[in-house]
């Protein structure tokens, strides 16, 4: 018996019903999200965001007299974040008056804004109440704040109301040109306050970030070069110089080896459509006696310009913002190069890399999954998807096993 797969409402194809389990998984470890249609006997997908999250914002002039100026400012700054995470799938209450706060909320925070004399610079004091047990929502937030120029410091309030889930957030900028302060300051403090969140729930509850966009923005990552210039990039340790061709391959040691396959799932185009979409995974596999050390893996398309790799894959330059971080740092694949938008289109190569340092002990297994939109070609004819592992620091390069092929 064959399932029906429905993306956003619309049928993409079919899979064996034994594969349901793995698609489930498969899905889960990019971000997105599904639901059994037993009646129908169909697997619904779509783009995991923020949607389940629910956030409770309140200006602190709804628990404090403040002027009216005070006021308006905070609120006008939770508007612009309460707008940033709606468009996120979040649902954002803003709370304008004194009330108890909504039960059941993901986070919950305060935003105080006032003007001091004897400071020149925006500065910011983060406050957790002592049996807020919140500190990672509060780091992710002094983070994104420190990041967009408010130098800030935490901290802890002891509180007997064991109600209180707030962490409340005071802004202090510079009496001096109030109105100018009010433009110059209003964008950054929001975008600092709602990124915060966004990494927060990224940290916690891992999120494929471009899913949590327009689907137009997509297509910046995966159609063109992201118009950044970033300061030059220290390479990671243990990469060495740039990949040796994948034509060369190099001989194997007796005591360093491995096994590269792919295992992937198909959905095939609507009848509009003309692009079909691979999901799979490619297992590293070592079959030696010693580690192997920081993978280096190139998938290759024939003919070249036949292919877009999707999935949580970085550019370079965007790793220390956008990757998903732990108490050892950051982790994630991202691309190699700099150009790597141009070179893949001259050549049909994808080289990525972990983003940390990996190590494959002998009888393990490292798995990378990915997403591949193949746009079918002008006229018939097959396009072929090949795999190749490199280990610089070892010498070893190995092809895969099998390769992905389409006729159309």
């Amino acid at each position: 018996m064959d399932v029906q797969i429905y993306w956003n409402e619309e049928k993409k194809g079919v899979i064996p019903y034994p594969s349901l389990p793995a698609l489930r998984l498969l899905c889960e470890q990019h971000g997105i999200r599904t639901r059994w249609n037993a009646e129908e006997k169909k697997m619904e997908l779509w783009e995991a965001n923020l949607t389940e999250k629910k956030i409770y914002l309140e200006p602190g002039s709804s628990r404090a007299p403040r002027s009216s100026d005070s006021a308006q400012y905070e609120t006008e700054i939770l508007t612009q974040v309460q707008h940033f995470l709606a468009a996120m799938g979040a649902e954002v209450l803003l709370q304008q008056s004194p009330s108890a706060p909504q039960d059941h909320a993901d986070v919950y925070i305060q935003c105080m804004v006032s003007r001091i004399k004897s400071i020149n610079n925006p500065q910011s004091t983060l406050v957790l109440h002592s049996n807020h047990q919140n500190k990672r929502l509060l780091h992710s937030i002094q983070k994104e704040l420190i990041r967009m120029g408010f130098n800030n410091k935490v901290k802890k309030r002891i509180d007997k109301r064991d109600s209180n889930r707030f962490i409340n957030i005071h802004i202090h900028l510079p009496e001096a040109q109030k109105e100018l302060l009010r433009q110059e300051y209003q964008e950054p403090i929001a975008i600092g306050l709602a990124s915060g969140i966004l990494r927060y729930f990224h940290e916690k509850y891992p999120l494929a970030i471009l899913s949590s966009l327009p689907p137009d923005i997509h297509e910046i990552f995966m159609t063109t070069r992201p118009n950044i210039h970033p300061k030059p990039a220290t390479q990671e340790a243990g990469l060495g110089p740039s990949p040796v061709s994948a034509e060369k391959y190099l001989i194997e040691s007796k005591e360093l080896k491995a096994e590269v396959f792919f295992d992937y799932t198909l959905l095939l185009p609507g009848t509009d459509d003309n692009r079909c979409l691979i999901w799979g995974n490619l297992y590293i596999k070592n079959t030696g006696t010693e580690n192997l050390v920081n993978p280096l893996v190139c998938l290759r398309s024939t003919p070249a310009d036949t292919i877009q790799l999707r999935g949580q894959i970085l550019p370079p330059n965007m790793t220390e913002t956008l990757s998903v971080q732990d108490f050892e740092g950051a982790k994630g694949w991202r691309y190699l190069e700099e150009d790597w938008f141009k070179k893949a289109q001259e050549r049909g190569e994808f080289w990525i890399c972990p983003i940390q340092s990996i190590q494959i002990p002998p009888g393990e297994m490292e798995v990378h999954a990915f997403q591949i939109s193949v746009l079918k070609p002008q006229s018939e004819g097959t396009v072929t998807i090949e795999g190749i592992v490199s280990f610089q620091e070892q010498g070893l390069q190995f092809p895969a096993n099998n390769r992905i092929s389409l006729s159309f």
